[in-house]
């Protein structure tokens, strides 16, 4: 059960070293919500023969997201962490392939929550960037402070 709680801490860590403004749209039990996180990889994991019979539940998240503040350039922000922290998790074994496959789920995951919350947000307001993830740079482990153990 390390591998889960590594998990937790290390994307947080670095979700909220990329972006601190994002730690207020978290609750103040970040265990509780790391699990969460961890859960739905795992629903996702099994899930991925299926897609397309999430995508009510991932529009529907995406406008409940919407409503709790979350703007359509966090979701890139969130891929960007989940991958680095896979990577540094899984070290070597993290390849190129696994790389292309987490950052096409993430960009899928992200463009159906993105088409539920423009129902819930303003055209205007999504203008900004709609649709899809890309990778963006890595940022060095080292600069990333590990406060888990």
């Amino acid at each position: 059960m390390a591998r889960p709680k590594w998990l937790r801490c290390l994307f947080y860590n670095r979700l909220f070293w990329l972006d601190p403004s994002l730690r207020m749209r978290f609750c103040r039990d970040m265990t509780e919500q790391g699990k969460k996180l961890v859960d739905a990889m795992l629903v996702l994991s099994g899930s991925l023969d299926r897609l397309s019979t999430l995508r009510p539940t991932l529009q529907h998240m995406g406008k409940q997201y919407a409503g709790y503040g979350v703007r359509p350039q966090d979701y890139g922000t969130v891929a960007t962490t989940l991958v680095e922290t896979l990577e540094e998790l899984v070290g070597p074994r993290f390849n190129k392939a696994l790389e292309r496959i987490w950052t096409k789920l993430l960009g899928l995951l992200s463009s159906e929550m993105l088409e539920g919350a423009a129902e819930a947000e303003t055209a205007e307001t999504l203008a900004l960037n709609i649709g899809g993830w890309e990778r963006k740079p890595a940022v060095p482990s080292r600069s990333v402070r590990h406060r888990c153990g």
